[in-house]
């Protein structure tokens, strides 16, 4: 393994005081560390998986899944299970894919079992309405350790402004496999190891820039009014990666500062500003406030997702 060596010079000669390995690329996937996920929504347990029917939807931070491929958080990892006889995809889109247009990167994941055959690859706009794919991996059952994969991205005129990792199972129902991590890494060589742990502080903050949970009961102090509009102001952790949207604007109201009034339902909320905090426009009936609070009734979430 390449090292950078830090040497001092001493009376007695050159000391050894620390070493850097050269040979460990960056990650360039967000939560990508399954044994301990960010997991906003706090879905994935084995009692009320990630799963829908009728669409895609988001799961663990910053990872969708595609109709019918059910997520769970287990011991270990993540566990992907197709259903329905059908392909299914988890993926992640890549912020900023301009960044790798026409580089190779490759792909690490670390299988800790594997019932069924999945394959994992690329996908890109070729021309608007349509997609093609990079080649990828095929991920047999039987499957454990650390799979990889090496391709050469598209240039920037042929991918456009999208680029996907995507996860997938093959055309039977109910197989599944258990992921531990995934990496992608610039280059050709995989350097993900199966002791590798990310910094959950670190993908905590890079999960709040794209989605912000607000907790039932949370209230903000209007900072503003007319007869049917008020301002508010949200604090945010970390500053949002563009201007976001609010997910249900049901989950809103206004209240009075008691708390004891039943809410003026919001027909809109539009968010104005990050800076880092979120400023807030809500649209509603003639509320008859001077002084109050716009709560979220329910939990909720901010988004600035991809």
């Amino acid at each position: 393994m390449d090292q950078l060596q830090i040497v001092k010079r001493t009376s007695s000669g050159l000391s050894v005081q620390g070493s850097f390995d050269l040979s460990r690329n960056p990650n360039l996937l967000h939560n990508w560390d399954f044994t301990n996920p960010v997991n906003q929504r706090g879905g994935g347990s084995t009692s009320s998986p990630y799963i829908s029917t009728s669409g895609e939807i988001p799961t663990i931070d910053r990872w969708r899944a595609g109709t019918n491929m059910k997520v769970e958080v287990v011991s270990g990892g993540i566990k992907l299970t197709g259903q329905s006889n059908t392909y299914r995809t988890f993926r992640q889109t890549i912020e900023n894919p301009e960044r790798l247009a026409g580089k190779t990167v490759t792909v690490g994941l670390n299988i800790l079992a594997c019932t069924g055959k999945f394959t994992s690859y690329f996908v890109y706009p070729n021309s608007p309405g349509s997609t093609t794919t990079t080649n990828g991996i095929v991920i047999e059952a039987g499957t454990t350790g650390i799979k990889k994969y090496t391709v050469t991205l598209p240039s920037a005129a042929d991918m456009g402004d999208t680029l996907k990792l995507h996860i997938g199972n093959s055309s039977v129902s109910d197989v599944s496999m258990t992921l531990a991590s995934v990496k992608l890494e610039l280059g050709n060589v995989c350097t993900l190891k199966d002791t590798d742990l990310a910094n959950r502080a670190e993908q905590e903050m890079i999960c709040q820039s794209f989605l912000l949970r607000i907790g039932a009961a949370q209230r903000f102090r209007l900072e503003g009014y007319t007869t049917n509009v008020v301002h508010a102001r949200i604090p945010t952790p970390q500053r949002m990666r563009a201007i976001p949207t609010v997910e249900t604007i049901s989950d809103w109201s206004l209240r009075n500062l008691s708390y004891v009034s039943s809410g003026v339902t919001i027909s809109n909320i539009e968010v104005l500003q990050r800076d880092p905090d979120l400023l807030l426009r809500a649209t509603s009936n003639a509320h008859g406030l001077t002084e109050g609070m716009l709560c979220a009734d329910n939990a909720t979430f901010i988004s600035a997702e991809l």
